[in-house]
């Protein structure tokens, strides 16, 4: 037995020494080993992904499912103002408001090709894209002035010097003209509005039949209401106090978003963990149970429980968040 003890550590004892001799290093995919008698591969696992725009060039930062830091890549020098991301896969997507095409990247930051210049349907110029999506052969954008426009993955890229119109358009409700992100699921595309901090849903489909006449009553009145002057009390939520506030107009588009939650078709008001409301959100994704949204001036990513999202009106806690590296300071895709 004690000879049996004596020649295992002996073995443990070399082993050892070979791994003390190695040299050690963290290998992302982006690297190779050189001349190491011991190395340590270590998969780098990103989860999110979040374009920034503060450098030139601007770059995409990337975190694993803690949110710790992990790596970035550049995008093309300039200005570019990636507004729009979406990752499936090993493949990122990132779409650029300046020059209105989508660069395709590996997860690593390589290069893979860049699209066509993107157009609405009818071929005219877009304005001011924000938000990207991709499933399947699907790839959608979202522009800010007020429409969703698709488009074949397979005929957008590579770029043939010819610019491609969007197979399908939908027109944003009119109340949802602030559009800042976009996220999809197998049915829905979930339009991120930044000036209500709040999701507006709509059938990837649209509405072949027509927009139903519940949603075009809603936005006829909110279009040519009047606002009646009444008087109103104004409890502030995170002081408790009660405020009298002067004779002043009622807020149609607060009416109107309430008839569109009544419908299913806005979410409630995302706020903070800690209750408080959200900044300048600039972007989100989807996954099987969890929305996020990256808020600009929070600098923050912000997790959300979908199967409480769109049940009612009132507001929402996220779930967790986490804090954006400091050189990731003004985030706009997710």
């Amino acid at each position: 037995m004690k000879k049996a003890l004596l020649l295992l550590g002996v073995i443990l004892g070399s082993l050892l020494s070979v791994v003390g001799t190695g040299t050690y290093a963290y290998l992302s995919d982006t690297e190779i080993s050189v001349n190491n008698s011991l190395t340590a591969w270590v998969e780098e696992t990103a989860k999110f992904f979040v374009t920034d725009d503060s450098s030139c060039p601007d770059k995409v930062f990337k975190y694993d499912e803690s949110g710790t830091f992990v790596s970035t890549f550049d995008l093309p020098a300039g200005d570019m103002k990636p507004y729009g991301m979406a990752v499936v896969d090993n493949d990122v997507y990132v779409l650029t408001r300046k020059d209105k095409q989508v660069y395709h990247y590996t997860s690593s930051g390589e290069l893979v090709e860049i699209s066509r210049v993107l157009r609405d349907s009818a071929g005219g110029g877009l304005c001011h894209p924000s938000g990207l999506a991709v499933d399947g052969n699907d790839m959608w954008l979202v522009e800010e002035s007020g429409s969703l426009c698709r488009y074949s993955l397979s005929a957008a890229f590579p770029d043939d010097g010819n610019p491609l119109n969007a197979a399908q358009e939908i027109s944003l409700y009119y109340i949802n003209d602030d559009a800042s992100g976009l996220a999809i699921d197998d049915n829905y595309l979930y339009v991120l509005d930044g000036w209500f901090k709040r999701f507006f849903k709509y059938p990837r489909a649209g509405y072949p039949k027509g927009i139903p006449q519940e949603i075009l009553s809603i936005e006829s009145e909110l279009e040519g209401s009047q606002q009646p002057m009444v008087n109103l009390n104004k409890t502030d939520s995170e002081t408790g106090f009660v405020e009298r506030l002067a004779p002043q107009q009622v807020d149609p588009q607060k009416s109107a978003v309430k008839k569109f939650a009544k419908l299913g078709l806005v979410s409630r008001e995302l706020r903070q963990v800690n209750g408080k409301k959200l900044g300048q959100p600039t972007g989100a994704m989807l996954d099987d149970s969890s929305m996020w949204v990256v808020d600009k001036t929070k600098v923050k990513v912000f997790e959300y429980d979908v199967s409480q999202l769109f049940s009612g009106f009132g507001r929402i806690n996220a779930e967790w968040e986490f804090d954006l590296e400091h050189d990731n300071h003004k985030p706009e895709g997710i």
